[in-house]
């Protein structure tokens, strides 16, 4: 079991006279997480023993007492990058050294063992070279190692010096594996801590919002301001193996419009996606009543069949039960990609975009065929701190209204795919809802299933919930049709009290007496 933090943290202080927190990884073959250049610091370590325990604070000690700052993976390959982390490394480690020498005596047995790489592939030569910027007494033979070696100086950034080494290495032709490359020496940490956060770097390969072709008469920066706060979502950290809290911005938008407008979605395609669409249902399958033929035994119909064999009758047939699928109406948030790469043109010559626009309202509009509510977003990332969400069909438009094709058509690629914060924003604007379970809510506004209203928290689905369908006779004794009175609702008589609470409270003095 490793020490206490106080006592890791107080190592660390003691040493370089900078305090940082420390957290404990579960994974044992994680490599150790450096986190913050300013006041606020973790280190996140691997329980791997004591020896790498030690190695990889004082490592990181020296990254926060002589690191610089982080760098843009830009311009860089990953061979580059690679050796960047090495030559970053050892750099720390050397102007550490000049202060506290022992720290060798820490660190030199990870890139001593017999298991350290000796061959010539490029993997191999990074922990070779590791070893001689670390040990001045080790000599290597190979070239571009002892190449390496001349041309590293502690006191000067080696940005550069990684640039030209790593062409080096391309000129001999040796193949790189960057997903799968891990330091031989155990106690360094993933390198993440030198490169600017990932939301500032590119997701894939693809071009970006500023390197893509912005839409005709678009300037290249024209990127709309949010107007409105931001929401904050966690995220998970594969490193680290945890969430970070309040990680990624959420900024909502209702999508600008363009001049030129789609045209619905044809009636024939419509149907046909409804017809594929029909088989969603909202409801649980549930038992239904007796029954000649069913999936299971009626327990009460077998027990009525041996009485009634006791008593000398011939029993009912209706022994079974079958279990039915109760349609009920589902609200489905659609989410659209609108990242850089959905730009890529498709055989047809249209951008990927286009087609999955199009895709989206037909869904939409199926989804209405069928009596179900759906909205239609699209989102884009610029960075952890502006994932954009523009709404491009609220729950309560119809997929073929003027104003939802014209948003449509006005939506452009850029940015980068950040899934994890749309996933999220989009559960949660569904969990807020504020309309009642199990029916369609009316297309009025003021009916009181709009965002007014304050949700059932015990309704049957049988049972009318709004003004907008408390017409529907009630299992209850019959009343005269009266209005609901106690907020403006649709304005259509009530046959029931199951409405919304926005409607019916019955501590309301002001309520209308409803008749025998």
């Amino acid at each position: 079991m490793p020490p206490s933090n106080e006592r890791w943290t107080g190592w660390l202080h003691a040493l370089w006279g900078r305090p940082a927190g420390l957290t404990w990884l579960e994974a044992g073959d994680a490599r150790p997480v450096l986190v913050g250049h300013g006041g606020d610091r973790m280190l996140y370590l691997p329980a791997n023993g004591l020896d790498v325990a030690l190695a990889a604070t004082a490592h990181a000690g020296a990254h926060w007492r002589f690191g610089g700052a982080p760098q843009p993976r830009r311009g860089l390959k990953p061979v580059q990058q690679a050796l960047f982390e090495v030559l970053e490394d050892a750099r720390v480690e050397a102007l550490a050294l000049r202060e506290m020498p022992g720290l060798r005596a820490l660190w030199l047995p990870f890139h001593a063992d017999p298991d350290a790489p000796a061959g010539n592939g490029f993997e191999a030569l990074l922990a070779r070279l590791s070893r001689v910027l670390l040990d001045p007494a080790w000599d290597d033979p190979h070239p571009w190692v002892v190449k390496a070696r001349m041309a590293f100086d502690p006191s000067l950034p080696v940005r550069e010096v990684a640039s030209r080494l790593g062409n080096d290495i391309g000129q001999m032709r040796l193949p790189f594996n960057a997903p799968t490359w891990r330091m031989h020496a155990a106690y360094r940490d993933d390198g993440s801590c030198l490169w600017e956060p990932e939301a500032q770097a590119p997701d894939s390969d693809l071009e970006l919002a500023a390197d893509a072709s912005p839409p005709e008469g678009t300037p290249a920066d024209a990127v709309p301001e949010p107007a409105s706060p931001p929401v904050l979502y966690p995220e998970w950290d594969e490193r680290i193996a945890r969430y970070r809290r309040d990680w990624c911005h959420v900024f909502s938008s209702t999508a600008p419009s363009a001049a030129v407008r789609l045209q619905p979605v044809p009636p024939g395609d419509r149907r046909r996606l409804a017809r594929a669409l029909r088989s969603l249902r909202g409801g649980a399958p549930r038992p239904a009543g007796r029954a000649s033929w069913g999936d299971e035994f009626h327990p009460m119909a077998l027990l009525d069949a041996r009485l009634q064999m006791r008593a000398g009758q011939t029993p009912d047939n209706h022994i079974y039960r079958r279990r039915i699928a109760v349609p009920q109406p589902l609200a489905v948030q659609l989410l659209l990609d609108a990242s850089a790469s959905t730009a890529d043109r498709c055989n047809d010559g249209r951008p990927l975009l286009a087609h999955m626009r199009d895709a989206a309202l037909a869904c939409a509009a199926a989804f209405e065929e069928l009596g179900h509510r759906s909205a239609l977003a699209a989102f884009a990332s610029r960075t952890r701190h502006r994932v954009d969400w523009q709404q491009l069909k609220q729950w309560d438009e119809a997929a073929a209204a003027p104003a939802v094709l014209a948003r449509a058509a006005g939506l452009r690629s850029g940015g980068s795919t950040r899934l994890g914060a749309a996933v999220r924003h989009a559960v949660a604007q569904v969990l807020s809802r504020k309309c009642c379970r199990a029916w369609t809510a009316a297309r009025d506004p003021s009916c009181c299933c709009s965002a007014t209203a304050k949700p059932m928290t015990s309704m049957r689905p049988t049972r009318p919930t709004c003004g907008a369908t408390c017409a529907a006779p009630s299992r209850r004794r019959r009343r005269p049709a009266s209005p609901c009175a106690a907020s403006p609702c649709c304005g259509i008589a009530a046959r029931s009290r199951a409405c919304c609470r926005a409607c019916w409270r019955p501590d309301a003095a002001a309520l209308p007496t409803m008749g025998a």
